[in-house]
């Protein structure tokens, strides 16, 4: 078969029909740039629509308890429970510190329970999990507590139910 490659704002696929693709992607933590959750729960809502039945996704996110690193870290952790608490809709979003030369980024972090809930709300259902960190860790369909607390990030690969 052939592929093709898209790029394209990832809430609005309105040009690809319905039930017409295999395997989609999102990486990079491309997903983590939606800051607000009801256009998070757009694009899987989308991913979905466009799937085939059965269709595979992969995703890619940052693990919230990766920030607990160094006094602002735990600093910011501290604010976004505070904003968790206050059901603020700009909890997890988190603005990053320069990275190869890029500054301004802000970037949602995500506790396993959030993706997980994101996902199966949005009728997904996860078959494999990476925990992104130690290079031994293995991919398992839900990560156990250390690697929720520690992992950098998940790399998630699930099928459209």
């Amino acid at each position: 078969g052939s592929n093709l490659f898209l790029r394209a704002n990832m809430i609005d696929l309105s040009f690809i029909c319905p039930s017409s693709i295999d395997y989609s992607s999102c990486l990079f933590s491309s997903f983590g740039m939606i800051l607000d959750e009801r256009h998070r729960i757009a694009m899987l809502n989308e991913i979905h629509r466009v799937l085939k039945p059965g269709g595979q996704f992969i995703l890619h996110v940052h693990n919230l308890w990766s920030a607990a690193q160094g006094l602002q870290g735990y600093k910011w952790l501290a604010q976004d429970f505070s904003r968790r608490l206050r059901r603020s809709k700009h909890f997890g979003n988190r603005l990053l510190p320069i990275h190869q030369g890029i500054c301004g980024l802000t970037l949602h972090l995500f506790t396993w329970q959030e993706i997980a809930n994101l996902l199966k709300q949005t009728n997904f259902k996860i078959d494999e999990t990476l925990s992104l960190g130690d290079p031994s860790w293995v991919a398992t369909e839900s990560p156990g507590l250390v690697k929720k607390l520690f992992a950098h990030g998940f790399l998630i690969s699930c099928k459209k139910i």
